[in-house]
């Protein structure tokens, strides 16, 4: 738990075990989409994109997106088809910028090797985490502004898609949330970073391994209203 506007972190257990990341590999993925692609750059869904395993946002072979909407469905709804098609768009360059990223910003214990974060290789710890997520934050914040809402909705040049925000703390504007990722995989158990507003302070919290990480993340966030003095 960390106030990003202090630059002080507030609590932490175990920061720098390594741990796979699952699906907030995404964060780092459309971090790096924004600075090699263009948002409003056209890319067509392939086969091999809808084959990659989850059905996030309901794709289909053919639709064509801008960069832009494939991103907000990364993030939203956590969609690894979305995730290929941007890869499939921008090539290898993507995954270079993913890693050299993580490099530039000293995150000496991540390490990542695809875009999705199926791959339990794709590992990192809660330290390096609260550092993308800063370094996301500053550069690119409307990337956490889009995970913010509980709805939305994206075009691809052919239909609209619906969708429903899988983060449960969406649903809770009282919290204060600024926006988020999750990620699951069976080798990472619950995985969220997430940001939120009080008294003007940003704050940051990584959790790995939960159980239950909605529960938690709002009770870590209750905690550090009650323990900490925000002027």
């Amino acid at each position: 738990v960390s106030d990003l506007t202090t630059q002080v972190d507030l609590f932490s257990k175990n920061p720098d075990l390594v741990w796979p990341i699952a699906s907030v590999t995404k964060l780092l993925t459309a971090a790096a989409a924004k600075e090699v692609g263009t948002s409003q750059q056209l890319i067509t869904i392939t086969k091999d994109a809808v084959a990659t395993e989850g059905n996030g946002g309901g794709l289909v072979v053919g639709e064509k997106f801008h960069l832009e909407d494939l991103i907000r469905l990364m993030l939203f709804v956590s969609s690894n088809d979305a995730a290929k098609a941007v890869e499939g768009g921008l090539g290898s360059n993507l995954l270079s910028r993913m890693q050299n990223i993580a490099m530039g910003l000293g995150l000496r214990d991540t390490r990542i090797e695809e875009v999705t974060g199926l791959s339990p290789r794709n590992v990192s710890t809660p330290r390096d985490l609260k550092n993308l997520m800063q370094y996301v934050y500053r550069v690119h914040p409307e990337l956490f502004i889009m995970t913010k809402p509980s709805e939305s909705v994206v075009s691809s040049t052919s239909k609209k898609h619906k969708l429903t925000n899988i983060n449960y703390l969406s649903l809770h504007p009282k919290l204060g949330f600024l926006g988020g990722k999750t990620g699951t995989i069976d080798e990472s158990g619950q995985n969220i970073v997430a940001l939120f507003e009080h008294n003007n302070h940003t704050i940051a919290i990584v959790l790995l391994g939960s159980s239950d990480r909605f529960k938690d993340t709002e009770e870590l966030l209750q905690w550090t209203k009650r323990a900490y003095v925000f002027k």
